[in-house]
């Protein structure tokens, strides 16, 4: 299987072929989405009311002045002849409709704080697609035609908020009553959704928040109390009863103090780590639910990890936050998906913003997402933890799993390297792993080590043990082949190791699927001074140069993979010569055009310039 690409080493610009969306036709894809779902004739009309590339700029008014500044990266559309609201991207390379509504219209002054972050991303997202060359444009009717068709699975979530009167037993600091946090609103709209638990179980201990240099204790809450879910309202906007308010601000509280929430007037916020704790511990959920972050999955998984996790177990606990560090973060939750993965979500805003989103896709923004999976009341009090472990980052002392092979070949042995793990689950893990050799589909082939065995890893630890083991391939070894790491324990059968995101290695690449995968998995660089070639990969390449006549000219290298190599062209003649780089039967060829070499050696310090690889349709 071999595909041609040619390399030039001269800088030069692409044609670009994808368009940046004007004004006016993001406001005819916002026309399109609103006629594709109306049942009468009348004509749509819709308003601009935000343009721009800077979400955290909170004010309308700012939409014109950022628009001169530089292209928009998204446009938000009312209807004006209805209710509903759509967000267009500003780049015909990304999905066309971000976010839409055909009930609410967007109330831009009152924008929840999770609606932010992910416009915010997809403002961020869009600007990284444009700084990028080339990219399939989307297609915007056929998304459009698509989303017409309506919900596959939406539930109905109380519209409750973090003022009044959900934090009516909330602490009052310098003479203002402390918001609930959203992480309390969502923990407590999953609770009403499913009527339980009839009571906390517990005493929250005592702790400490600061608000304008002021420190505050929290008392330690003795839980118990019924909660009265038959007083509570699903909507408290148009009024309510002194009954009503206490029955909500009961539960809020003892959500609050549940999650150790560090609680001011303008904003309380909580650790997202403590919203499983709280729900098992004190809210009496099943043990075996656990906190999984999008950045474990591809994006394509996920979305199904979801949906399957809406359908089963209901609407689901989500949060997100904007920075590496833990700040801005924010939690809702997802009560429904339609037919083209675009999530419904609760933003806990008194029902503002609520909308079907398209999640953001790109990392990192990934990475910063999570949600709950299988929460659902333990009625019985019988529920067991479940084991749940990651792959862990890779760092010098440990590059991630890999191997010592060059070139792998059936029923030849070699070691395999692993040891990187983080318990992320609630209770200690002892067990066994296993590597198994898996087809291009995730099918189990063959396991060729089941007997490495770790014990008392603690919750929130990890542990690098960087062991060599022997292992042998006796399967035929087949395009797309991987060894992937499977764990069990005293609380699980046998799963998959997932790693903890993209800087965590957790699998083997024995044979790429295709010349793309070696293509992508390739760092190369030309030193013009030695006329050598160096690359470096994640997969065992067999790499080797030939002339125009197909006939090796340099002796073909086998080059484990994470290792830096190199070949020389100083003895080769100017001309044309194609690099052959081989996993198995899988080949990924560059087209390498040389001048003559010099008539003298060079005698200056060496310079590099970086390889850029066209693709040659062929």
């Amino acid at each position: 299987m071999k595909k041609i690409f040619s390399i030039i080493f001269l800088l030069f610009t692409f044609s670009l072929y994808a368009e940046t969306i004007t004004e006016q036709r993001a406001r005819d894809i916002a026309v399109n989405f609103f006629n594709s779902v109306q049942t009468k004739s009348a004509s749509v009309e819709v308003d601009l009311i935000w343009s721009g590339n800077d979400l955290t700029v909170k004010s309308s008014a700012a939409r014109f002045s950022q628009t001169s500044a530089s292209l928009p990266s998204i446009y938000i559309f009312n209807r004006t002849d209805g209710e509903g609201f759509v967000v267009v991207a500003g780049d015909d390379r990304v999905r066309p409709i971000l976010a839409y509504s055909r009930e609410n219209s967007f109330d831009l002054e009152n924008m929840a704080d999770g609606a932010r972050f992910i416009l915010s991303c997809w403002c961020e997202q869009v600007e990284a697609v444009r700084s990028r060359q080339g990219q399939e444009r989307f297609s915007e009717s056929s998304i459009i035609s698509a989303l017409a068709v309506g919900d596959e699975c939406l539930y109905t979530t109380p519209l409750w908020g973090q003022g009044a009167p959900f934090n009516k037993e909330a602490p009052v600091m310098e003479g203002q009553r402390c918001v609930t946090g959203c992480l309390a609103t969502a923990m407590s709209i999953i609770a009403y959704y499913n009527q339980w638990p009839v009571s906390g179980s517990g005493t929250t201990p005592a702790y400490t928040c600061s608000y304008n240099d002021n420190t505050y204790t929290i008392p330690a809450n003795v839980l118990g109390r019924t909660y009265d879910y038959a007083s509570m309202l699903s909507d408290y906007r148009s009024g309510y009863t002194e009954a009503q308010a206490n029955a909500v601000a009961a539960l809020m509280k003892d959500a609050g103090t549940a999650l150790k929430m560090k609680y001011s007037p303008i904003e309380s916020s909580a650790n997202y780590s403590d919203a499983l704790y709280a729900f098992t511990h004190y809210f009496g959920y099943c043990k075996s639910a656990k906190l999984e972050m999008a950045s474990n999955y591809q994006y394509d998984e996920w979305v199904e990890v979801l949906k399957d996790n809406l359908e089963n177990y209901g609407p689901t606990f989500y949060s997100g936050q904007s920075g590496s560090d833990g700040s801005g973060g924010h939690a809702f939750v997802l009560d429904g998906y339609d037919n083209q993965d675009y999530f419904h979500i609760n933003f806990g805003w008194d029902g503002t913003s609520n909308a079907y989103y398209y999640l953001p896709t790109g990392m990192p923004y990934r990475y910063y997402q999570r949600a709950i999976l299988g929460l659902e009341p333990d009625e019985t009090g019988t529920s067991t933890y479940t084991d749940h472990l990651l792959a862990y980052w890779a760092n010098s002392d440990y590059p991630g799993i890999r191997s010592d092979a060059a070139k792998y070949v059936k029923n030849q042995p070699f070691n395999i390297y692993f040891g990187g793990v983080l318990n992320v689950g609630m209770a200690p893990f002892s067990g066994n792993f296993a590597i198994r050799l898996c087809d291009k589909n995730g099918a189990v082939k063959e396991t060729i080590k089941d007997d490495i065995y770790f014990s008392d890893l603690s919750p929130n630890y990890w542990v690098y043990k960087n062991n060599p083991y022997s292992v042998t391939i006796t399967q035929d070894i087949e395009p797309g082949d991987r060894l992937k790491v499977y764990y069990n324990g005293q609380y699980s059968d046998w799963q998959l190791l997932r790693p903890i995101d993209a800087n965590a290695v957790s699998e083997i690449v024995v044979m790429a699927l295709n010349a793309e995968e070696i293509q992508k998995s390739l760092n190369i660089q030309y030193i013009k001074s030695t006329r050598a070639l160096y690359f470096y990969s994640n997969m065992a390449l067999t790499v080797s140069v030939e002339d125009e006549m197909s006939q090796s000219v340099v002796s073909p290298v086998d080059v484990p993979s994470k290792t830096t190599s190199s070949i020389s062209m100083a003895s080769l003649e100017g001309g044309t010569y194609q690099v052959v780089f081989a996993s198995g039967s899988v080949e990924y060829e560059l087209v390498l055009v040389l001048p003559d070499p010099p008539a003298e050696p060079l005698h200056t310090e060496a310079t590099s310039e970086s390889v850029v690889v066209v693709e040659k349709r062929m």
